[in-house]
C-alpha cells in the first residue's frame, strides 16, 4: 500500500508537474502574441502619423508654390502684387478697392449750369483765347461740353460771364498744403518733415494730410485744382508724395487722386546739410548728401536683386521685402518718379550721376 500510494503520489506529482509546465508555456505564448499585436498597433499609429505629416508638408508646399506663381511672374522683371501700398488702408476701407472708395461728387445744388459769353483759353500750344464761347457744367460738377454753341437743354440755370476768361485748372507740382497747414497757429499741422534720420523714403505725406486746412479753399478759389503734396526738404530722402484734388472734405482719403503717378521727394544741398550739420551728424556737406543717396539706392538695389532671384525660381521662404526700402525699389523698377529739390549745378550733376 505504501508502494502503491507512492506511485500514485509520484504519478500525481508528475501529472501536476506536467500540468504546471504546460500552463506556463501557454501563458508565455499568449503574452508574446499580445506584445506582438501591441507593437504592430504602435507601428501602425506612428506610420499613419508620419504619413499625415508628410502629406500636410507637401500640401502646404504645393499651395505656397501655386500662390507664388499666381502672384509673381518669374524672370520678367515684374514685381506682381507689391506688398507695400502707398494708398489709404485704414479699417474704414478694409476689403474695398481704390475704385470702390473713390470720391463721388455730390450733385450741384441747383443742377447743371450753362456758362455763356466766356473767353476760353485752353492752354494748348499756339492757341489764342476764343471769345463768345459756352461751357456746360453737368450736375456732377464735371464739364459736359464746350464750344461756340453748346446744347444747354439740361441746364437748370444760365450764367453770362460777360467775356470773363475760363481756363483749365492749374496743377501745382510742388506743394506742402494740408501737410503744413495755415494759419500757422497752435492748431496748424506741421507734419511734412520727419527729421530724425536723413534717409526716410518710407514716410508718406498722406499720413500727415489734414482735410481741415483752411488754405485749401483759398488755393482752390485761385484756380489751382490739383496739387502734388510733397514731404519737406529737411531729409535727403523725405518720403512719398501724394497727388490730391482740392475737394471740400475733411477726410484725407477723399483728397486722393485715384491712379495718379507716385512721386518720391528727395533733397540736395543746404536743406539736409543744415538739418544734420547743426547736430554734427551725417550729412553736413554735399559729400555727405551724395553718400546718403548712394547708400539708399545701393541697399535698394540689393533687395531688388534678391527679389528678382526669388521671382526666377529660387523661392526659399517668403519673397524678400522691406518696408523701409520698398519705395526705393519701386523707383529702380520705374514705378515711382523722383521729385528732387536742388540748389546748384553740382547738385543737379550729382543726382544724375
Amino acid at each position: 500500500m505504501s508502494g502503491g500510494s507512492g506511485r500514485e503520489r509520484y504519478g500525481t506529482l508528475e501529472e501536476d508537474s506536467d500540468g504546471l509546465l504546460g500552463g506556463s508555456n501557454a501563458g508565455q505564448k499568449g503574452d508574446d502574441t499580445s506584445r506582438f499585436a501591441f507593437m504592430l498597433l504602435v507601428a501602425g499609429v506612428v506610420g499613419c502619423t508620419i504619413c499625415l505629416i508628410l502629406l500636410l508638408i507637401v500640401s502646404v508646399g504645393v499651395f505656397r508654390r501655386q500662390n507664388n506663381e499666381d502672384n509673381w511672374e518669374a524672370c520678367d522683371g515684374s514685381t506682381g502684387d507689391i506688398a507695400y501700398s502707398p494708398y489709404y488702408t485704414s479699417t474704414c476701407f478694409a476689403g474695398t478697392s481704390e475704385s470702390e472708395w473713390a470720391v463721388t461728387r455730390p450733385p450741384l445744388p441747383g443742377g447743371a449750369i450753362l456758362l455763356t459769353n466766356l473767353t476760353l483759353w485752353d492752354g494748348t500750344a499756339n492757341s489764342d483765347p476764343q471769345a463768345d464761347m459756352e461751357l456746360l457744367i453737368k450736375e456732377d460738377g464735371t464739364i459736359g461740353d464746350v464750344g461756340p454753341n453748346v446744347d444747354g437743354s439740361s441746364a437748370k440755370s444760365t450764367v453770362n460771364l460777360n467775356g470773363a476768361y475760363v481756363t483749365p485748372g492749374i496743377v501745382d507740382m510742388h506743394s506742402h498744403m494740408a501737410a503744413y497747414s495755415w494759419p500757422d497757429d497752435s492748431s496748424a499741422a506741421n507734419g511734412a518733415n520727419e527729421m530724425t534720420f536723413p534717409n526716410l523714403p518710407q514716410m508718406r505725406v498722406l499720413d500727415s494730410l489734414s482735410g481741415a486746412d483752411r488754405q485749401v479753399g483759398y488755393i482752390r478759389a485761385g484756380g489751382v485744382t490739383t496739387s502734388l503734396v510733397l514731404p519737406g526738404s529737411g531729409n535727403v530722402m523725405g518720403g512719398e508724395a501724394m497727388a490730391v484734388k482740392h475737394r471740400d472734405t475733411y477726410r484725407p482719403s477723399e483728397l486722393i487722386i485715384e491712379g495718379a503717378p507716385r512721386h518720391l521727394k528727395m533733397a540736395c544741398g543746404e536743406n539736409p546739410m543744415n538739418t544734420y550739420g547743426s547736430r554734427t551728424e551725417l550729412p553736413s556737406t554735399r559729400m555727405g548728401v551724395a553718400y546718403r543717396f548712394r547708400q539708399g539706392f545701393f541697399e535698394a538695389a540689393q533687395l531688388r536683386n534678391e527679389q528678382d532671384q526669388w521671382d526666377c525660381g529660387n523661392r526659399d521662404g517668403v519673397r524678400p521685402q522691406s518696408l523701409d526700402l520698398a519705395p526705393l525699389v519701386d523707383v529702380l523698377r520705374g514705378q515711382v518718379r523722383l521729385n528732387v529739390h536742388c540748389y546748384k549745378v553740382e547738385d543737379l550733376e550729382m543726382i544724375v550721376r
